[in-house]
């Protein structure tokens, strides 16, 4: 999301706002006036800031409901599809409960490359959203992630997250909370740095307790970089736009629908050395991101199609031979060498690893055949040729 810095309320005020936003692909152009809905009682009726005289937030808001068709649409929906439409950036996805051991390096990587984060909490009894539950927490509800710290505690290192309510209020009640006898535990210095006894929205917690009571962790990356230990080296970064078609190229995932999986839209991938050698053993890191685009303008009307990719080693690039069937099923191998672990009825699907260099074909597929959408498909390497 660009503001251009030209935009004031001096005397050139024209009553308009210009912003952009990341769509499917491309940045596109918004702008909205600077009529605010508002109650009876003057007051704004959706977003609003504890400070009077701050709009930007309603305004962005209000652009944000012109690009996907109304308020209500965005009533629902996930933290990462927001984080990646401000920014064009590729989101990340952790399931909690499935953390990896690595899951602080992770967050530290995050927090150094000034990648976005936010996350969200289980839902409450009955599936309810909104609740505020007996730990302070509210359930089905977003947070963002503001920072993290290593303390040093009288029994050893602790990991604390730092978290956020967007409401500006209800905290978390547990360890490290703003009136937890933890704080005791550490130097008079360091309680003072990090300890805000305030009901402004903002918390602590336990890195333990971070796992246990959020669901999902939600990385928007501005740069692949934090997924690479390759120092020093710039990406390369490509776009493909697909389509899945009933009859033609909706094939369905690989397992359990082998013989319609090979009608899947398939992009070339060849993975070079930094150099240009193809002769080089070391391996090259890839990020593939796999996008959906809704049917509808109004994201809530159309729901989410399972999705996923699988990639395969082929020993030629030979585009020619692309396109038949029987070529796939005698030539490509049985098991991709890479694959989203999961199909997952979400907007983006990424997955980043390792490649030796060579030539590789990537299948974006639905979960079922017979599923039709646009995609979008962006490959991020330190030298590939995608096509």
């Amino acid at each position: 999301m660009v503001v251009p810095q030209n935009q004031s309320f001096d005397r050139k005020y024209a009553g308009i706002f210009h912003f952009r936003f990341w769509h499917f692909g491309e940045w596109v152009d918004v702008v909205v006036d600077d009529r605010l809905p508002v109650n009876e009682a003057g007051q704004l009726v959706f977003l609003s800031s504890v400070c009077k005289n701050l709009f930007w937030g309603a305004l962005l808001e209000k652009a944000y409901a012109k690009l996907y068709g109304s308020y209500e649409d965005l009533q629902i929906g996930q933290v990462s599809e927001a984080l990646v439409d401000f920014t064009g950036g590729v989101n990340m996805t952790i399931k909690l409960a499935e953390a990896p051991p690595d899951l602080w390096e992770i967050l530290t990587r995050a927090t150094y490359s000034r990648s976005l984060m936010g996350c969200q909490t289980h839902l409450g009894p009955c599936m309810q959203t909104a609740r505020v539950l007996e730990n302070g927490l509210v359930a089905g509800h977003a947070y963002t992630v503001t920072g993290i710290r290593k303390v040093t505690c009288k029994y050893g290192p602790e990991n604390l997250v730092r978290l956020r309510n967007p409401w500006g209020k209800t905290e978390w009640k547990g360890d490290w909370s703003d009136s937890s006898g933890n704080w005791e535990l550490l130097s008079p210095k360091e309680k003072i740095l990090l300890r805000r006894n305030q009901d402004d929205g903002e918390f602590w917690m336990s890195l333990q307790d971070f796992k246990t009571h959020f669901v999902d962790l939600m990385i928007c990356k501005l740069t692949p970089d934090l997924m690479s230990q390759e120092d020093g080296k710039k990406w390369m970064y490509s776009l493909q736009i697909g389509r899945w078609v009933k009859g033609s190229t909706a094939g369905g995932r690989m397992k359990p629908y082998k013989d319609t999986f090979w009608m899947n839209p398939q992009y070339w991938l060849e993975v070079l050395q930094g150099g240009g050698s193809k002769r080089s053993l070391h391996s090259c890191s890839v990020l593939v991101s796999l996008i959906q685009k809704p049917s509808s303008k109004h994201r809530n009307r159309a729901p989410h199609l399972s999705i996923g990719f699988s990639i395969f080693k082929v020993s030629s690039l030979d585009s020619t031979t692309k396109a038949t069937k029987g070529w796939h099923q005698r030539s490509l191998p049985g098991t991709p060498v890479n694959q989203s672990h999961l199909f997952m009825n979400e907007r983006e699907v990424t997955l980043d690893f390792r490649l030796q260099p060579g030539v590789y074909v990537i299948v974006p597929s639905t979960a079922e055949p017979q599923q039709e959408s646009e995609f979008i498909l962006r490959v991020f390497s330190r030298k590939h040729v995608l096509r």
